[in-house]
């Protein structure tokens, strides 16, 4: 089952979703946590970038949901934009 909560997305293939994030403090630490999962069978990893900057390198994601947590990077801009972009081809997706 999905963990609960109000944001959601699927990345299928070579794909990526970002968003801007605003409401930042300039010069403060921050980190993303999140939860990922492939469907039963496929092998998908998937990597987050804070404006293009990476702050978690490509990870496996498991079938079934798991939380992770990115590493931390210092806010630049009061608005910035996370994204996070799979890394293998084929026909395999992450929720």
């Amino acid at each position: 089952n999905a963990p609960e909560g109000t944001q959601a997305g699927l990345l299928k293939s070579l794909a990526f979703m970002e968003q801007a994030v605003s409401g930042l403090e300039v010069g403060v630490v921050y980190s993303i946590s999140y939860y990922a999962a492939v469907r039963p069978g496929n092998a998908q990893s998937v990597l987050v970038k804070a404006n293009g900057n990476v702050i978690q390198p490509a990870t496996s994601v498991p079938a079934g949901y798991r939380s992770f947590t990115t590493g931390t990077f210092v806010a630049t801009a009061t608005t910035m934009t996370i994204r996070f972009e799979t890394t293998d081809g084929g026909d395999n997706s992450i929720f």
